[in-house]
């Protein structure tokens, strides 16, 4: 079953822009499905959520840790600025590829301030003083965080 609320246990992607994540949400799918089948469940595929909502919003740090695994994958940061650049303005609205749009969508989406802790944390994310016991914390959250640019290994 393909969860669109909030749910404590199931298979859950968080599924990062321009990460690579529709990709990787299509074998979320196919694993849940295998699951399923293998335990031989009278429904046809696990429980499953994927979307591109925040991580705080799906309520995640409420989950059954025991009935539920937590993953994502992440992309170098610049690579992923270019591609959302590249997607959502080049192409989309068509503006020129200058370095001039480059910098000012850079500086003017909100989106670039802390991405990963925006979209990653289970908690809202407001501002924190110490970035690394709080990047300590997402990843302590998540049963597993690939990496784009490592996923050919």
């Amino acid at each position: 079953k393909v969860l669109r609320s909030p749910a404590s246990e199931g298979f859950f992607f968080v599924k990062e822009m321009k990460t690579g994540s529709s990709t990787v949400a299509g074998v979320a799918i196919r694993i849940s499905l295998n699951m399923a089948r293998r335990q031989g469940k009278e429904y046809d595929i696990c429980k499953a959520r994927f979307d591109h909502t925040r991580a705080w919003q799906m309520k995640f740090a409420k989950r059954d840790r025991k009935k539920s695994i937590l993953w994502t994958i992440i992309r170098e940061p610049n690579s992923r600025a270019a591609s959302q650049f590249f997607h959502f303005e080049v192409s989309r609205k068509k503006v020129d590829p200058t370095d001039a749009n480059f910098e000012n969508y850079l500086f003017n989406t909100i989106d670039f301030d802390n991405h990963y802790f925006q979209t990653l944390s289970v908690t809202d994310y407001m501002g924190v003083e110490d970035e690394v016991n709080f990047t300590n914390k997402v990843l302590q959250d998540y049963d597993f965080i690939g990496v784009t640019e490592r996923m050919n290994e």
